[in-house]
């Protein structure tokens, strides 16, 4: 609704009629000024406090404007002085230029009465009583599904107002022109708007079960056992949905799966073989190898099905115990009555290792504590008053921004709407240069991701023809001996309880660098690169490192050709840090060095511009992006 209705500040054109006479002159303004105050007054409106009163009360405006542009169109055509002085030629362009004004307003007025009547639609279901969140969200899976004839139509009602703005001249009176490109700027920010509503609305019903069920497998992953796309996947499940509705939910120990007879060997990956399991086969519980998550889902899955012989599976699942944290601080604490056990925010995952330590056998379940906990997290979600909802709304955002959840799908185009995104998890292909560090706990198996700090520090050096000398420098300081609580804790829960962290990392990079040295001190030293290959469309080199209590660190050096360019004689640097699934928030430092007599034209938002150096100091909560821009002597 916000897209269509903000849309009416086009109307602003109407002022440029003014010419003629006072009356429509003090008309068009107070046509403009309203046309403003509403479009204001709907951006600001959040969405989810929308109500019958606030729709009425925008519709009744909507009206009036809708009313005022028809009585200008009436005006141009039919005012005496127009008439003539079309027929003597004087006013002719003009009259046309208006009518296509007038014309675009009518089109985006109409688009923002279908998202109006919308709206309607969403405030009758969110205020019918005794609704509760598991009903409303399936009826708003329907209300998706049959509202694209009217997204399509308000959608080809705002490219019909592109196309009449696009037959006034550049060089049409310099009212009408002005008032053409305020319209025209507000499509060109709105339009992909309703774009991407298009394609959601098409396909979100469909992942969630539209008319056909939707079964998901679900990795729950244990940050304090740090892997690849967030951590070790002790328990995994199946969730379904029928419109909308949640109607399958079960949550098992990936033990029960992993140790079925007669399934069939499947060879690891070296690493993996080489730090981990040796030569046993590969197991789910060790699937999410891949840095990528859409590959490590796929991998995830195959696994699944050769273990359960379930292969009516439609997409993947990943998600941490951090992202519980984060849905914790709307939901408030989660009471367990079974384990006698009140779960709060930011205690999920320590909590949940001391509820599921112990052996599972094939006649137990350890992690039933886990499926009892989902199952009440959800049924407070689905209780929550709609004044929750956008509290709600923000913790989705920012577990997906942070990559605490991420999901993969079957169909290609579900995965369309993830694959680009944070939640889903790709190793990502922008263009210039490229860091993405991704850690995985290995043997000895421990819980010390939770007490074990990193600190990166990258040094990239620019050379007058665009390229680069990176320097990455890793230093850890384990914890694991510290005194007290956590640590102690912690420490039972580790295969190794004197502090002996096994740490496997890759640095990916982009595919055309060229490594030139690996260095490391730990128990081992560390003097090259174990394993460099193409990875997901990056250079990744592999090192092991077993780390005792104390400091440990690794540095790489590499250098990568053309990765600043040049387009008439400003040169640009990008580089793009990814934040790895499941990672704490670790202090990042970076610092660029321009080539000699450079002067820096413009960074990036949070870097600070020095005497050729630009520095970006972050705690990579999420993914970070460094733009410099700058001019060679």
């Amino acid at each position: 609704m916000a897209v269509a209705a903000a849309l009416l500040v086009a109307v602003l054109g109407l002022q440029t009629l003014s010419a003629w006479y006072l009356t429509p002159l003090l008309r068009a303004v107070d046509v403009r000024a309203r046309a403003e105050a509403m479009a204001a007054e709907i951006g600001d409106l959040p969405i989810f406090e929308i109500d019958r009163q606030t729709v009425a009360h925008l519709r009744e405006r909507l009206n009036a404007l809708r009313g005022d542009i028809g009585w200008f169109r009436l005006f141009v055509a039919n005012d005496p002085v127009i008439q003539l002085g079309q027929q003597l030629g004087v006013a002719r362009d003009f009259a046309a230029n208006a009518a296509l004004l007038l014309a675009a307003a009518d089109d985006v007025t109409r688009a923002a009465n279908i998202a109006l009547d919308l709206a309607d639609r969403f405030v009758a279901l969110k205020e019918r009583p005794g609704v509760t969140g598991e009903t409303l969200i399936s009826d708003l899976v329907e209300l998706m599904a049959t509202s694209t004839a009217q997204i399509d139509e308000a959608y080809a009602l705002m490219t019909e107002a592109r196309a009449k703005l696009g037959g006034i001249p550049i060089d049409a009176q310099a009212d009408l022109r002005k008032a053409a490109d305020v319209m025209s700027g507000s499509l060109d920010r709105y339009t992909p708007l309703v774009e991407q509503l298009r394609s959601v609305d098409g396909i979100l019903p469909g992942i969630v079960g539209w008319t056909d069920t939707k079964r998901y497998l679900v990795l729950a992953q244990d940050p304090a056992e740090l892997r690849p796309t967030g951590g070790y996947t002790g328990t995994v499940g199946i969730v379904a949905f029928f419109d909308g509705v949640l109607v399958e939910r079960s949550f098992q120990d990936v033990y029960h799966l992993d140790l079925r007879p007669g399934v069939p060997f499947v060879e690891p990956p070296e690493p993996l073989a080489n730090h981990l399991i040796g030569s046993s086969s590969w197991q789910l519980a060790d699937a999410n190898w891949s840095p990528d998550f859409p590959t490590a889902a796929q991998d995830a899955l195959t696994l699944y099905t050769l273990e359960s012989g379930d292969n009516d599976v439609d997409g993947v699942v990943g998600l941490t115990t951090y992202a519980l944290d984060r849905l914790l601080q709307v939901t408030g604490p989660i009471e367990v009555p079974d384990y006698a056990v009140t779960v709060h925010p930011g205690e999920v995952t320590l909590t949940a290792l001391a509820q599921t330590r112990g052996i599972s056998t094939p006649t137990s379940n350890r992690k039933e504590f886990l499926d009892d906990l989902a199952s009440r997290v959800l049924d407070k979600l689905f209780s929550l008053p709609s004044a929750s909802w956008p509290a709600l709304y923000e913790a989705f955002v920012e577990i997906a921004d942070q990559r605490q959840m991420l999901t993969w799908f079957k169909d290609p185009a579900a995965q369309s709407l993830v694959a680009t995104a944070p939640i889903g998890g790709a190793v990502r292909q922008d263009a210039g240069d490229y860091l993405y560090v991704v850690e995985a706990n290995l043997a000895p198996t421990s819980k010390y991701n939770l007490v074990i700090d990193r600190y990166d520090t990258i040094n990239v050096t620019l050379a007058a023809n665009g390229d680069a000398l990176s320097e990455l420098r890793l230093d850890w300081q384990n914890n694991a001996l510290a005194a007290g609580e956590p640590y102690a804790s912690i420490r039972s829960y580790s295969t190794s309880t004197s502090g002996l962290y096994g740490g496997y990392i890759r640095v990916l990079a982009p595919s055309s660098s060229e490594l030139l040295s690996v260095e490391g001190a730990a128990i081992d030293p560390v003097d090259g690169a174990e394993n460099e290959l193409i990875e997901a469309g990056r250079r990744s080199v592999g090192n092991f490192l077993l780390m005792g209590p104390g400091p440990a660190n690794l540095a790489y050096r590499w250098t990568t050709p053309a990765v600043a360019t040049e387009t008439d004689g400003i040169w640009t640097y990008r580089l793009t840090i990814q934040k790895q699934p499941g990672l704490r928030a670790m202090p990042v430092d970076v610092v660029i060095s321009l080539p000699g007599g450079a002067t820096i034209e413009s960074v990036s938002e949070g870097a600070t511009a020095g005497e050729g150096t630009v520095t970006v100091m972050t705690s990579l909560a999420r993914d970070a992006q460094i733009e410099i821009r700058y001019r060679a002597p």
